[in-house]
């Protein structure tokens, strides 16, 4: 900055370097505290049956280095907690899966709803290892979409 003082550039250079290490403090914490947030969606043409039902979306869970099996378990008591009747994950389900991590089969076994789990990738199962990733939802009893459509009691 021309015309600026060192002091001042310091006093910048300072607090954005608090107000970086700040924002990511944030969002460290809220990765392992994830809200619950309802919403009311109001769609044309909804069949009737879905009238009043519930759908939990979970995406970006990052599965594996950071989130252990013992937060899966967790998350998945908060979701049926919440009586869905249909979960979808949408995306970035694992993260970091060396060895196609088992030990996650067990937690995400736990989620239920009476219409399913249903499950499509995002990039991070191609990092991670697609066909282990796909394998482990599989033998979670997720139901894995790949270029597909599916109606589930009338709702597509």
């Amino acid at each position: 900055m021309l015309g600026a003082s060192p002091a001042s550039f310091r006093f910048l250079a300072t607090a954005a370097v608090i107000l970086a290490l700040a924002g990511a403090a944030y969002g460290f914490w809220s990765a392992f505290h994830p809200l619950v947030k309802p919403l009311e969606i109001t769609l044309e043409n909804l069949p009737d049956s879905w009238r009043g039902r519930t759908i939990v979306q979970l995406s970006d869970l990052h599965l594996g280095h950071f989130h252990q099996p013992a937060a899966m378990e967790r998350l998945a008591d908060r979701v049926n907690d919440l009586h869905p009747d249909l979960v979808v994950i949408t995306g970035d389900l694992f993260d970091g899966m060396t060895d196609g991590m088992p030990e996650f089969e067990e937690p995400l076994k736990r989620l239920h709803a009476p219409h399913g789990v249903f499950f499509v990738t995002g990039n991070h199962e191609v990092y991670a290892g697609l066909r282990r990733c796909l394998d482990l939802a599989s033998r979670a009893g997720i139901r894995v979409l790949i270029n597909e459509v599916v109606e589930v009691d009338g709702f597509i």
